[in-house]
């Protein structure tokens, strides 16, 4: 996702992507990973920033949108040092808190670091993508239903233009045995045109996504929409396909069941628009956004949040497309660009300053999250820029810790 996160910190508008955090930044970029899998490059990047930083002024900033579950400070971790190091020399280091949930000591590494930023995921209030709509409803809860594209293989499945047809849920089918659309059940008593000319609405669930797409257009279908099975986005993989698939969440699949028989309008998969989300209201912590405090003695981490939720940024390979992405790999980079801006407008500030400020003008508490998950709060660019006080506590940290207190009273 090195593209999308750029993006996010430096972007330059184009089309439907919007700018980064600090447009037009200068970036470098160093390849730690490859297609996926692990990596051990991390601390050979980051004694490249390092050294390079020490010889000819730059980077000021790193972001790494990456990490490991249970991080500690551990000067043992190579990371973990080396992002120590890259600050004590002068950058700006931010990485991701993680995306392991609510679970206590699993925020992430090399985030854990004393001078690093560790930063979690919380909601806009919005979320860009393409959108389902039931042509002429007087219900709200059938318009500007924003989708997932498919990423099947061999690039197919994807709506490339707006498709009007009417919308069948296919539990509604005469002879259906379920609203599934799966091999392993029984499907001979449907008409083999039962869903011709139509666009299928489907429930996730039992066989692939393929598999549900394929059957579909078994059954003449000109494309589908599969909708969850349990709350949260999620996105459809697998094999290659014969017919578009659009991903919902479960209550929009659920609004969409009264709308059988009626036209539907699917916009193409690069046709995107910004709509309040239905779900979420913003400063939210995201639900997936790793909880702190880091291992060994507590220390507060993460230390700032950032939006992470339904990032809509640039598209790899995709030429001027963008595409939503969810994840504290996304929140880092704002707050990368958030550190570039304040270096700029004040460019004696040293990493703790710009940590310490940062950390200082927050917006309110994020929404549903005690301070281990978020941190201060929600980063405040402007604020942040623009403030003339700071307080420091820990000198590394930047935050007062009391890590583990011990008790002498019972304890049930």
């Amino acid at each position: 996702h090195g593209t999308h996160v750029a993006s996010i910190a430096a972007g330059v508008a184009i089309t439907d992507v919007a700018s980064g955090v600090a447009p037009a930044a200068q970036l470098v970029a160093l390849k730690v990973f490859g297609r996926s899998g692990s990596t051990t490059l991390t601390i050979d990047a980051l004694e490249w920033a390092t050294e390079n930083y020490l010889e000819h002024g730059w980077p000021h900033v790193i972001n790494m949108s990456l990490g490991s579950n249970f991080g500690t400070d551990d000067p043992e971790d190579p990371s973990v040092k080396g992002s120590q190091a890259a600050a004590e020399a002068g950058i700006v280091v931010v990485a991701s808190a993680g995306n392991a949930g609510n679970n206590s000591y699993i925020t992430g590494s090399p985030a854990t670091a004393d001078k690093a930023i560790s930063v979690a995921a919380s909601t806009t209030g919005y979320v860009t993508g393409p959108t389902i709509n039931i042509s002429g409803t007087k219900y709200i809860t059938q318009t500007n239903i924003v989708y997932t594209p498919a990423s099947f293989d061999d690039n197919t499945g994807h709506y490339t233009e707006t498709t009007i047809a009417p919308l069948a849920y296919v539990g509604a089918l005469e002879g259906a045995p379920n609203n599934r659309l799966c091999s392993v059940d029984d499907w001979s008593g449907v008409a083999e045109d039962a869903l011709a000319g139509q666009i299928a609405l489907i429930q996730r669930g039992v066989c692939a996504f393929s598999e549900k797409v394929n059957n579909a257009a078994a059954f003449g279908a000109v494309g589908t929409i599969i909708y969850n099975n349990a709350p949260g986005p999620f996105g459809g993989i697998g094999t290659p396909v014969t017919i578009p698939a659009a991903f919902i969440q479960m209550p929009d699949g659920e609004n969409l069941i009264p709308a059988h028989g009626q036209d539907v309008i699917v916009d193409a998969k690069d046709d995107v628009s910004t709509v309040p989300d239905p779900y979420t209201p913003a400063d939210t912590i995201a639900g997936f956004s790793s909880r702190g405090p880091r291992g060994y003695d507590s220390a507060l981490k993460p230390e700032i949040t950032a939006p992470g939720v339904g990032i809509f940024a640039a598209d790899m390979g995709s030429g001027t497309a963008g595409v939503s992405m969810g994840g504290t790999s996304m929140a880092a980079p704002h707050i990368a660009g958030v550190a570039a801006l304040m270096l700029q407008a004040n460019d004696e500030w040293s990493p703790e300053t710009v940590k310490a400020a940062m950390m200082n003008t927050v917006m309110a508490p994020v929404l549903g999250a005690t301070i281990p998950r978020a941190g201060a709060g929600r980063v405040d660019a402007y604020r942040a820029v623009s403030t003339d006080v700071y307080a420091v506590g820990d000198a590394d940290l930047v935050s007062v810790n009391w890590g583990v207190i011990m008790s002498r009273n019972d304890t049930v």
